[in-house]
């Protein structure tokens, strides 16, 4: 069963430990920003997307219409990939540099709001693994990531929790969707506050069904393949790399209790990949540098492993590190031990 993580170091050391981390990082000059490489990767997913629409719309034949849809999930990943460097400062200087290439690369090109997104991903760094703060967490009918959650159910939803060691695998194509919706509908139920997201949303779906369907005449059913398709293939991919990020590790019971490096390294867990493949995480296998010097940008993280893990390890800390099939056998293995709890009778 999931446990609960104890603390090895009090806050000072902790503090002692992220300030030797940070002057590691910055010595490396891994914490600088990135934007002549950020900037050239977004034309270049930009380029592509246009032509994968252009095939998408037009080619008569079925492969290249199905290369279109591969092609467009992919650049759609490596835009919210972007835009999350982005959030974190690791595209310019400046906030409004940040803000600009975020709203690009995740509103207009990935069609999330870029800032209500924003807030909730800072939470979850804040937060990560705290039961009830951690919005990563916060699932409500179809699955539970906790025994307290699992509890908490009602009737219908621990009848069908039980086995979500099973269907949650082909939900997960339904990820790419739901983030979309549960972002643009936390931005319309603030419009003040998200008023820059939902102008930029009204040109995402100006470019991706309002132009093709009434000045190119693309048929409806191709344009809306076009949008959905990717989708969900991309809600595949995401939760492949995502979930094996934090499900399943120990969660935080008395968070005033850890240093703030701690709390991030003992809920985190790194999938070991080779280096080609760094592109499909988008830099983010190194979840635990991630979390811990997060303006990293994030092909450069594989070389902050180097210079963080010896630092970790030495503090005696547990750097959770696997390979990717083993990561899915252990969120897997979750899923379905936290179904078994529903199985039980409430209470």
């Amino acid at each position: 069963m999931q446990t609960f993580a104890r603390p090895r170091l009090t806050r000072r050391q902790g503090a002692e430990l992220l300030s030797r981390i940070a002057a590691a990082s910055r010595a490396a000059g891994l914490t600088r920003p990135a934007p002549a490489e950020s900037v050239t990767r977004l034309c270049l997913n930009a380029a592509c997307i246009a032509l994968c629409l252009g095939a998408a719309w037009f080619s008569s034949s079925p492969v290249l219409v199905a290369a279109a849809w591969l092609g467009l999930a992919w650049c759609v990943a490596q835009m919210a990939f972007l835009a999350h460097g982005a959030l974190h400062g690791a595209v310019g200087a400046s906030r409004s540099a940040n803000l600009i290439f975020g709203q690009l690369a995740m509103t207009v090109f990935a069609g999330l709001g870029f800032e209500e997104w924003k807030q909730r991903h800072r939470e979850h760094h804040i937060y990560c693994q705290i039961d009830g703060r951690d919005p990563d967490m916060a699932v409500d009918f179809v699955a539970s990531l906790t025994a307290d959650a699992a509890a908490s159910k009602g009737a219908a939803a621990r009848a069908l929790g039980r086995y979500q060691g099973v269907y949650l695998w082909g939900l997960s194509l339904l990820f790419g969707h739901s983030q979309r919706t549960l972002s643009q509908l936390g931005a319309l139920a603030a419009p003040r506050r998200y008023r820059r997201d939902l102008a930029l949303l009204a040109i995402h779906y100006g470019v991706w069904i309002v132009l093709p369907l009434l000045a190119l005449n693309v048929p409806v059913e191709r344009v809306l393949a076009a949008y959905l398709v990717p989708a969900t293939l991309l809600g595949a991919h995401f939760a492949a790399i995502f979930w094996v990020n934090h499900v399943g590790m120990p969660l935080i019971g008395e968070p005033k209790a850890f240093s703030y490096v701690e709390r991030q390294v003992v809920t985190t867990r790194n999938v070991c990949v080779p280096a080609p493949l760094d592109a499909v995480f988008g830099g983010l296998n190194y979840q635990i540098e991630h979390h811990l010097v997060p303006s990293c940008p994030p092909f450069r993280l594989r070389r902050l492993r180097a210079v963080l893990r010896p630092l970790l390890i030495e503090a005696g800390l547990p750097y959770h590190e696997t390979g990717w099939w083993h990561a899915l056998r252990e969120v897997g293995t979750h899923f379905r031990r936290i179904g078994a709890l529903m199985a039980r009778p409430a209470g």
